[in-house]
């Protein structure tokens, strides 16, 4: 089961994270990664709006929160 997360969500230690951004014409995965701990996702302004998104390259910087897993994609689009 997936789900997106929102600021302030809190992630359990053992929880896999996928690090995606973009949209449907330019979807990019950015690493998939398993919480050391439990955590709150924290937030970043977006420049020029008032919305806030998940930071999840913060989390990611911080290797104290998450490790890096190995992966491999297997793309099904046409």
């Amino acid at each position: 089961m997936s789900r997106d997360v929102s600021v302030g969500d809190e992630i359990k230690a053992g929880q896999l994270l996928l690090l995606s951004s973009g949209s449907y014409s330019g979807y990019g995965v950015g690493g998939l990664f398993r919480a050391k701990r439990d955590f709150v996702m924290p937030g970043k302004k977006e420049t020029y709006s008032k919305h806030v998104n998940p930071d999840g390259y913060k989390v990611t910087a911080d290797p104290e929160l998450v490790e890096e897993l190995e992966y491999i994609e297997v793309w099904t689009g046409e």
